[in-house]
């Protein structure tokens, strides 16, 4: 995480094990599907509101996988920011 141990430090401080320790908590805590609280999301009784999001970049990545003829194994696609187009008049 930025800190190279010293000789004869230990790999990962007190600090380190704590986040890690909180981290996996949190993760046992989470529903993997909705990322809400399990508290919240194991209730019958609860209420949701559905929040609708196109992320463009997936869109990107998406249909050039759909495209491809033959999947690699291990390949995976990432895209990077390119900028904006100008927008038509």
């Amino acid at each position: 995480m930025g800190r190279v141990p010293a000789a004869g430090e230990p790999r990962w401080t007190e600090e380190d094990t704590a986040l890690a320790v909180e981290w996996t908590r949190l993760q046992a805590e989470t529903c993997g599907g909705c990322g809400q609280p399990l508290t919240d999301s194991m209730d019958e009784s609860a209420e949701w509101d559905l929040h609708k999001l196109q992320c463009f970049a997936c869109e990107v990545r998406e249909k050039a996988e759909a495209a491809a003829e033959k999947p690699v194994p291990g390949r995976k696609l990432s895209v990077s920011y390119a900028g904006r187009h100008p927008m038509p008049d």
